[in-house]
């Protein structure tokens, strides 16, 4: 009984998983082709990092392809935004840290993804509060590969210069990415001219940066935004890319939250098809 009900298990599981497989590429197919999350996958008038420039920021990939940048915060620990995440099962993720260049990845710079935490607080209302979530790699990057970066847990001045990094769009509309690491300067933008442009999606929990030329860009979505060396904010929205300032998840804003996120053991796994079909697999033997 034991055995068959295994092997029945087994073969329900490998249908489900095809089934998962086939809806994950053509969910990717949307995304890429901007009809899933376009207007939040936000370098416009940057330049190109030198090579090993900057490890810690990473590209996290959906089957495969890069879909958003993040920030390599401890060895095995990864900060983005919650709207990268657009399958909760952690299978389907994989973090590319040290690299310069989307064209080449060496294996040992590929990392699964082994637990995804997503802020549960995101997007009530359909607003991009609380855009931000923390990714728990199954094996530690060495320091050779990726470098970790330090949050910033203080204030930001108005006017600050910071930086922007990622692999995303040059030209507002490519919809091809940058192949290699890119960077721009962008001041920090006071909250009042901003709500000038985004009026009630504003929150105390944003930062406004950039605009006029500079900005982040479609593929940057989840990115690092640096200032004093530190990890002030993740790209997290905007209209177009350059005209306005876009706006970036405070970071400052989520220290305990993102100390919880490090050490929490709920693991985010697609459960319930397993639940299902383990109640197939009981469906089957009782038919047979």
């Amino acid at each position: 009984m034991c055995s068959k009900l295994a092997l029945v298990i087994r073969t329900t599981m490998k249908v489900y998983n095809i089934i998962l497989t086939v809806f994950a590429i053509i969910f990717q197919y949307e995304t890429v082709n901007g009809s899933v999350g376009s207007s939040e996958s936000r370098i416009i008038g940057g330049q190109i990092a030198d090579e090993g420039q900057f490890l810690f920021p990473v590209s996290l990939q959906y089957l495969g392809s890069h879909m958003c940048g993040g920030s390599l915060i401890e060895n095995n620990t990864v900060l983005t935004a919650a709207h990268c995440i657009i399958n909760d099962d952690p299978r389907y993720y994989t973090v590319a840290a040290g690299i310069y260049s989307l064209n080449y990845i060496p294996e040992s710079n590929k990392f699964k993804v082994m637990k995804i935490v997503k802020h549960k607080k995101y997007g009530i209302n359909n607003s991009y509060l609380n855009d931000i979530a923390v990714l728990k790699l199954q094996v530690r990057a060495n320091t050779t590969i990726g470098k970790e970066i330090k949050l910033n847990e203080n204030y930001i001045k108005d006017y600050s210069n910071c930086t922007v990094i990622g692999w995303g769009d040059t030209i507002e509309g490519a919809k091809n990415g940058s192949i290699f690491l890119r960077y721009v300067y962008v001041p920090i933008i006071p909250k009042i001219e901003c709500s000038l442009y985004y009026e009630e999606l504003l929150s105390t929990d944003m930062l406004c940066a950039g605009g006029r030329g500079k900005d982040s860009c479609q593929g940057d979505s989840g990115g690092p935004l640096v200032c004093n060396d530190k990890l002030a904010g993740i790209v997290s929205f905007g209209r177009g890319c350059g005209k306005v300032p876009g706006v970036y998840t405070d970071v400052s804003h989520y220290i305990s939250w993102i100390k919880a996120a490090q050490n929490s053991s709920c693991i985010k796994q697609s459960s319930h098809f397993f639940i299902i079909a383990l109640v197939f697999s009981i469906l089957i033997l009782k038919l047979q």
